[in-house]
């Protein structure tokens, strides 16, 4: 049976670094890609006065803390998740499935293990990243787009890349260790394909994480849907290992298929990030230019100042 120390104690000085270099290259694309989305735009900005500072504002470190948070809960989220949760869990549905469901199918025999890996881990980020959350003051739902993506990033985001990045690390350690070693030991081709498989499935950790955080950010029922269909489709990705297994598919086959579904989803959080700082720029224009409400709430006609005539 796993154990979490075991497992961590597993990753090897060499594995680790080629894990964390992958993880901090992946998610400096998503900060520069997105780092137009994150710059807060000032109440002066949007012409409205600044705030007066006073002895009950927020700790302006209470954000990194819970970055910072939420980088190690998602790392030990790893270890605990699949040891403690998921190996037995799967243990449990394979004798379920083997000893209730009326067939010999091994593809149908499969499923409710399979599936089970995504039942796990997305939940697992989720509360990692709102850890960091709580500790930052950011764990109140229903927040607007800009806000929403900034949880995404800083939280949602940093959580998964860690999951998947100790997840790399614990996966790559032993092929680093048994390269060029003799007579068991593998080539660099064969660990180039299996960096190259661990750079998706950490893409893919740090998209769905960022997915559900944002979905959550929006409102608890958005964040229920998004967890339930990442869910899914980490089954699904799952899932073509077992095909891979009874050769109804190839290994090409497999890696491009979670190759396409990491850069898909990391396709969606960029464009939602992009998408919430266009309307956020949109609505702060408008606001300069008069056609935002004013201390009033409303404009009489005749009072209208030339720029807000021409407001749509």
């Amino acid at each position: 049976m796993l154990d979490p120390a075991q497992m961590l104690g597993q990753v090897t000085w060499a594995g680790g670094a080629v894990a964390a270099v992958m993880a901090l290259a992946e998610y400096g694309l998503l900060l520069l890609l997105v780092r137009q989305g994150l710059r807060r735009r000032g109440p002066a900005a949007a012409g409205r006065p600044a705030p007066t500072t006073d002895a009950t504002a927020p700790d302006p470190r209470r954000p990194a803390l819970g970055v910072g948070l939420a980088l190690l809960a998602g790392s030990l989220a790893f270890p605990f998740a699949i040891a403690s949760v998921q190996v037995p869990l799967q243990a449990a549905l394979a004798r379920w499935a083997a000893a209730t469901l009326a067939t010999a199918d091994q593809y149908i025999l499969s499923i409710p293990a399979v599936f089970a890996s995504g039942l796990v881990q997305e939940p697992a980020k989720l509360l990692a990243a709102m850890v960091g959350m709580a500790l930052a003051g950011s764990l109140r739902p229903g927040v607007a787009g800009g806000e929403a993506v900034q949880r995404a990033v800083l939280f949602g985001a940093t959580a998964g890349v860690a999951f998947g990045g100790i997840e790399a690390a614990w996966v790559l350690s032993p092929a680093v260790g048994a390269l060029g070693s003799v007579p068991d030991g593998i080539t660099v081709g064969t660990l180039s394909l299996a960096v190259v498989e661990r750079v998706f499935a950490v893409l893919f950790h740090l998209a769905t994480a960022g997915l559900v955080v944002y979905a959550w950010s929006r409102g608890v029922r958005q964040g229920l849907l998004a967890l339930g269909a990442m869910t899914v489709v980490h089954g699904m990705v799952n899932y073509s290992i077992v095909l891979l297994r009874f050769g109804a598919i190839g290994i090409a086959a497999l890696e491009a298929w979670a190759a396409f579904v990491a850069l898909s989803l990391f396709g969606i959080l960029v464009f939602l990030a992009r998408r919430a700082r266009g309307r956020h720029d949109e609505t702060g224009a408008l606001t300069n230019r008069g056609c935002g409400p004013r201390a009033s709430g409303f404009v009489t006609r005749g009072e209208e100042t030339a720029d807000a005539k021409s407001c749509p």
